[in-house]
């Protein structure tokens, strides 16, 4: 066993306990935003929703189903460790799904007002996405198609998903009125940018690379004018193989439009770019 198994290992009990309680966000979402407003989503969810409304299958057994069914595929065409969460989520959240039923019946929201419903549920979905991605498990669901597609035919995974969730959200339009698609918009988008915020962080700083002429001067000035410290590498173009210096920083997102006019003081034609800069570790 190396390394990274025994430390995945350790973190096993913790990692699970962390997914139940994504699960739990994710079936009272469900059960107190999604069925009461037939606001379909996509994926195992909104496929719920749909045949609910239709032929009043319950929901929990819907999802059962559904869930066994890709996680068999899963475990057919896929590794163990990659089906092992699936089995897990297949089995657990259906019956949170069932057992949080009732909380509709404690928490009564205005049906009329489905842009608040769309902007919670896409929060909800993003923290409970966020926290499962964040703990290197498998979401389950719709998912494990597109990691077939891609093992087998090397078709994007976030096209396949994409492609799914559109289908299945368009086929809620149809039946619940096309309003309702962008309502479903609007959840996608914020349970995408929750649930990346959740796995990287919120930035703070900013990473800034620099190639100028004058990086010494600019490299005086990070440390004088700034009190932080910089790398200096040597680089060469790709294109007229000319040799230049890079300057490499991290800093607070506050300080970067002084750091751009002091740069542009120095160099006007320095080459600047600036990235998000998530987690700064080690260093003197």
């Amino acid at each position: 066993m190396n390394i990274l198994e025994r430390i995945e290992n350790k973190r096993l009990v913790p990692r699970y306990f962390n997914l139940t309680i994504a699960l739990l966000i994710a079936a009272v979402s469900y059960n107190l935003l999604l069925q009461p407003f037939d606001l379909v989503t996509g994926g195992t969810n909104g496929v719920a929703v749909i045949l609910n409304d239709l032929y009043n299958l319950n929901p929990a057994i819907v999802i059962f189903v559904l869930s066994i069914i890709l996680t068999s595929l899963s475990l057919i065409f896929l590794d163990v460790d990659y089906s092992f969460s699936m089995i897990y989520i297949a089995i657990v959240y259906p019956i949170m799904v069932h057992f949080t039923s009732f909380v509709p019946e404690l928490i009564k929201l205005n049906t009329n007002d489905l842009l608040i419903v769309s902007i919670f549920g896409g929060a909800l979905s993003g923290l409970s996405n966020g926290i499962i991605y964040k703990n290197g498990l498998s979401s389950g669901g719709f998912n494990v198609i597109a990691k077939i597609l891609y093992d087998y035919k090397h078709i994007s995974i976030s096209i396949t998903n994409t492609i799914m969730n559109v289908i299945i959200v368009l086929i809620g339009g149809f039946f619940f009125g096309f309003n309702m698609v962008l309502y479903a918009v609007i959840y996608l988008y914020i349970a995408k940018i929750l649930t990346d915020r959740i796995m990287v962080g919120v930035s703070k700083d900013k990473a800034l690379y620099i190639i100028s002429e004058h990086a010494d001067e600019i490299n005086e000035a990070i440390i004088k004018d700034f009190g932080h410290s910089a790398t200096i590498f040597d680089t060469k173009g790709g294109k007229d193989n000319k040799k230049a210096k890079t300057i490499m920083t991290i800093f607070p997102t506050k300080e970067y439009y002084a750091f751009k006019s002091i740069i542009n003081k120095i160099d006007k034609n320095a080459f600047m770019v600036a990235v998000d800069s998530y987690e700064v570790k080690g260093g003197k």
